[in-house]
C-alpha cells in the first residue's frame, strides 16, 4: 500500500512523517486494505474543506475529516482530507494533544475507506473503539 501526503496548510507540517506512513500502512494491513492501492491524505485548510463538506456532502460547516473511496478501478483506493485547524480546535475542545487527535481523525478517515460509518450510536461507538485500537498500535510502536 503507498501512502501519499500531501500539504496545502502553510503553517502546519506533519511530525514524524516516516513513522505515521508506517503507522497507516500497519492499519492498513490489519484491516486488510489491497495492497495494490493508494491511500492520499491531503492536510487541507477550512475554506476547502468547508468546500469539500458543502459540495459533496451537503454540510454547511467545517469538519475535521473527509474520506473517499474510489472504485477498484482506480489506483487510488481513497482520499482522506484533514483539515488541522479544526483537529486543533477538537483538541481542546475534548482535552487531547493535538498530535493525539490528528491520528485519531487520521485512523477515523482510514476505517471510513474500509466501510466503517458512524451515522447511528451503535455505529459511533464501533467507530470509536476501532479508533481506539489504531491508537494503541501508534503507542506500541514507541
Amino acid at each position: 500500500m503507498k501512502i501519499n501526503i500531501f500539504n496545502e496548510v502553510k503553517k502546519f507540517r506533519l511530525p514524524e512523517k516516516k513513522r505515521h506512513v508506517e503507522w497507516i500502512n500497519r492499519i492498513a494491513n490489519i484491516l486488510q486494505v489491497d495492497k495494490k492501492g493508494e491511500i492520499n491524505i491531503i492536510f487541507t485548510g477550512r475554506n476547502t474543506i468547508l468546500k469539500i463538506n458543502k459540495e459533496y456532502l451537503g454540510h454547511n460547516y467545517i469538519t475535521d475529516v473527509i474520506s473517499f473511496q474510489f472504485g477498484k478501478n482506480s489506483a487510488v483506493f481513497g482520499e482522506i482530507y484533514v483539515c488541522p485547524y479544526q483537529v486543533r480546535k477538537n483538541a481542546r475542545y475534548y482535552k487531547v494533544t493535538f498530535e493525539n487527535e490528528l491520528r485519531r481523525v487520521i485512523a477515523h478517515g482510514v476505517l471510513h475507506l474500509v466501510g466503517y460509518k458512524d451515522y447511528t450510536e451503535d455505529e459511533r461507538i464501533q467507530m470509536r473503539k476501532m479508533e481506539d485500537k489504531m491508537l494503541l498500535i501508534w503507542e506500541n510502536e514507541k
